[in-house]
């Protein structure tokens, strides 16, 4: 199954090449949502994605309160989702997280968590990734930059997504 045919492509130019021979390794969770009034309402992925642009960062794919999924940077790109960034200590404490990655983005503030359709749609992308590539971390934005990020936050459901792959191994403490 090639994923490019499941994701409407809608690309930032904010992103550069992985390091050689770095593998791809991890996936980190984010959500975000549009704080920019001129930009739209706050759960456009359309104004999700000029926040992106004009903060000058993106990640690999951003999913839609319907579950729609775009995907922004391709998976063999370096996006920068996850800025100064380390690994937990337990998974190496290896630093610059972006360059072994995949950002995954969900549209949700913190008050609004999170639909059933973009869980649907996170454990979709997720199997996509773990047949194409050798994925053995999940994270949140949160669990590598805990000093500046809390995303995705309290309200999203660890357990509801972990349960779909009991075979990966999670950075999540008390899940």
């Amino acid at each position: 199954l090639d994923s490019r045919a499941m994701y409407e492509f809608h690309p930032l130019s904010h992103f550069n090449d992985r390091p050689e021979g770095v593998e791809i390794d991890t996936i980190v969770i984010h959500s975000m949502y549009c704080v920019l009034p001129r930009l739209g309402t706050p759960f456009s992925m359309d104004a999700c994605l000029r926040v992106l642009d004009e903060e000058g960062v993106s990640s690999h794919f951003m999913i839609g309160r319907d579950g729609t999924v775009w995907q922004i940077v391709k998976e063999d790109d370096r996006a920068w989702h996850a800025g100064e960034s380390k690994m937990p200590e337990k998974f190496g404490g290896r630093e610059n997280v972006n360059d072994f990655s995949i950002g995954i983005e969900l549209i949700a503030s913190p008050r609004s968590g999170f639909t059933d359709s973009q869980y649907d749609s996170l454990i979709s992308v997720t199997n996509v990734l773990l047949r194409r590539l050798n994925i053995r971390y999940v994270l949140g934005h949160e669990h590598i930059a805990p000093q500046r990020k809390v995303d995705p936050g309290e309200l999203f459901d660890w357990n509801r997504y972990m349960n779909a792959f009991p075979d990966l191994i999670w950075g999540v403490e008390d899940a």
